[in-house]
């Protein structure tokens, strides 16, 4: 059955007769089901202090606000949208709207998601509650059903599930269709990029395997006129061969004559034909000369078999087609090491390393092992073929630094490409495996200007460049300040070197140092001394000499002179702080004022500053003083004591500075 109930009875509270609203007369549902305005329930929850009893039936409900009951949305829906489906039925010139009610049989509720379209139902309805016989106008997201208006207060209460009109469901809806078909098209595209992808690169496959068998049909031809100029050539050979065996012939044919001559006559006849026979093999000589063998044909035809060798054994399908990624990485470089190996062979080959000029390192192979020569600095043959250093080694296989003594191999490092440059690992007494590279390391990398020392575990990260001392042994290196604040970056293609192992090289109780004097805008030479690094002034000069603790003597004046042409002359310098004499604090602690061993104070000695405070000053004796000693002393000028004379003469010896500073290695 259907009964029709009046709009405007439905649309105002029951409490109150004011319109709903969406504002302080919002309709708000008890959990009986009974709808009344917010303001309503709110005036309410006051006079009865929380305490609620609907008007309709009576029951009682605890409440602290109106906001506490779910919105009537059925109202909200019905009056605000205003949208039915046909005209309701009339009665005394009011509006009605069907209302369905349960009788002996429940009204068919539509299929979800199916659009109802009959007399008096909404066009935005799922159908009709089972439950409840109002119409389906909201959905639960939590449950993902369509539920009524009386579902949203019993069976889906909004504190416990996700309820949504009907209409912004269905939004939802065609939202989330759309998204899942833009999903499904992106696979699509994104497989169609895939498959445009691969037919390109098949393209690709095929045009250059049609490239290559027309290149293979051009080497064929190539090999066939090679073979046919061959076979000319072996055929021209063949008859001179037979000329110079009938000339052969000839002579023989005449010696036998001679000896059996009796007469003058006969003699003078044989000697005749002897002239004639010789003018025939010098004339067939000189011939024979100046046409074989044909160099360039034999060397083309050389170039051209190990080509063809290298190219079979690559297009070898049963071996190549088995191979994985690793194993043909290592065919390729195989590749490359022939062909490199037979380049030198037929051409001089040089690495060029650009500097503030270029440098080239001749390439030569022996005993299975490339070998790099010392740095030329000119190039002498203008036919020599020319690579980077980098395109070299990356072809020639694993590579060494080498210190050679003679024929033999004293000390050896590995070197592994880090970034743009190379690494040394630690030089060891060991020899260099066979198939690899030989680089000298002082004739080649140091000379050259390749290789630094670089400083990374102290965190703060520091190069030191190195120079060659002598050339001969013992091996010596010139291991220079370390430069931090910021370090001047290695060349791209330097070979670095671990500071800490380098330093591990030279020694523990002696060793040398030096220092760069410069004045007027020259160099004007080193000052080498022994310090024994025992003692803690020793130890500290070393550091400020190598720049390990983050600070050293380059740019430090010389402070003044001592005694100044006086028996016991001294330069005073060191001040790494200040520069004016008034700095130089210790570096290490506990390094004693006191006396230590007394030495006899002559030139070149090497002494400390007796005040504490300015313990990393020195000082450096530049004549003798017999029968004085010096008790604070640590070492002695080896070489350079006239460099010093000549700075303790300088009007101002302010003006000479220490420009470098350094120790030295031994290898």
């Amino acid at each position: 059955m259907v009964r029709y109930m009046n709009i405007q009875d439905a649309c105002n509270c029951k409490v109150c007769f004011s319109d709903f609203d969406d504002q302080d007369h919002r309709a708000r549902v008890l959990a009986c089901g009974h709808t009344f305005c917010a303001s309503c329930i709110t005036d309410m929850i006051k006079n009865k202090n929380g305490t609620v009893a609907c008007s309709n039936c009576r029951s009682e409900h605890t409440l602290t606000t109106a906001t506490d009951l779910n919105v009537n949305y059925l109202i909200d829906e019905m009056f605000s949208e205003g949208q039915t489906d046909s005209a309701p039925a009339q009665t005394h010139g009011q509006d009605l709207v069907q209302v369905p009610v349960p009788a002996q049989a429940p009204v068919p509720a539509q299929a979800p998601d199916c659009h109802v379209d009959k007399p008096g139902c909404p066009k935005l309805s799922a159908g009709v509650c089972d439950d409840h016989g109002q119409y389906l106008l909201f959905k639960c997201g939590t449950c993902d059903v369509w539920i009524c208006q009386a579902c949203t207060v019993v069976e889906h209460p909004r504190e416990k599930c996700s309820v949504l009109s009907i209409k912004k469901a269905i939004e939802d809806m065609k939202t989330n269709a759309t998204n899942n078909i833009s999903s499904q098209i992106a696979k699509c595209e994104a497989a169609l990029a895939k498959l445009n992808s691969y037919d390109s690169e098949l393209e690709e496959q095929v045009q250059s395997h049609h490239n290559y068998l027309i290149s293979q049909e051009a080497v064929m031809s190539h090999c066939r006129e090679t073979m046919s100029a061959l076979e000319t050539e072996q055929h021209r050979a063949c008859k001179e061969r037979e000329e110079c065996y009938g000339a052969k012939q000839d002579l023989e044919a005449l010696v036998g004559r001679i000896d059996d001559t009796f007469t003058l006559q006969e003699v003078n006849d044989c000697l005749q034909d002897a002239r004639q026979v010789e003018q025939t093999i010098d004339n067939w000589t000189k011939h024979f000369e100046d046409n074989f063998p044909n160099e360039t044909l034999v060397s083309k035809s050389k170039k051209v078999e190990m080509m063809s060798g290298v190219v079979q054994q690559l297009v070898s399908w049963d071996a190549t087609t088995r191979l994985q990624e690793q194993d043909l990485r290592q065919v390729v470089q195989a590749i490359k090491r022939t062909l490199l190996q037979a380049l030198v062979k037929t051409r001089e080959v040089y690495a060029v390393v650009e500097r503030e000029h270029q440098m080239y390192l001749p390439l030569t192979y022996h005993d299975n092992t490339f070998i790099f020569g010392p740095v030329q600095h000119h190039l002498h043959s203008p036919q020599a073929h020319l690579m980077s250093l980098q395109e070299l080694l990356s072809e020639s296989g694993a590579v060494y630094a080498v210190v050679e003594e003679g024929a033999r191999c004293s000390l050896a490092a590995q070197v592994t490409p880090t970034g743009a440059g190379y690494t040394l690992h630690p030089l060891l007494h060991s020899q260099v495996p066979p198939h690899s590279t030989k680089i000298p390391l002082l004739e080649t990398l140091v000379r050259a200007g390749l290789v630094v020392g670089v400083e990374e575990e102290s965190g703060r990260g520091g190069v030191a460049s190195l120079s060659c001392l002598h050339t001969q042994p013992p091996h010596l290196l010139c291991l220079h300040v370390l430069r931090y604040h910021p370090p001047p970056p290695p060349p791209a293609d330097s070979f670095k070197i671990s500071y800490r192992h380098l330093h591990q090289m030279i020694g523990e109780s002696t060793v040398e140092v030096f220092l760069e004097l410069a004045w007027g805008g020259k160099t004007r030479g080193r000052v080498y001394m022994k310090v024994d690094v025992t003692s803690g002034r020793g130890q500290q000069f070393l550091m400020l000499c190598t720049g390990e603790g983050g600070f050293s003597y380059v740019n430090t004046k010389l402070l003044s002179v001592g005694n100044k042409g006086h028996p016991g002359e001294f330069l005073l310098g060191g001040d790494y702080e200040n520069n004016d004499g008034s700095g130089g604090a210790a570096l290490l602690a506990g390094i004693p004022s006191a006396p230590g061993l007394a030495r006899p104070l002559t030139a070149g000695l090497l002494s400390g500053h007796n005040h504490s405070d300015k313990s990393s000053q020195f000082l450096i004796y530049t004549k003798d003083l017999p029968g004085c000693k010096d008790y604070l002393s640590f070492g002695k000028v080896r070489e350079g004591l006239d460099v010093l004379v000549s700075a303790a003469a300088l009007s101002d010896p302010r003006e000479a500075t220490v420009e470098d500073c350094g120790v030295i290695v031994s290898l």
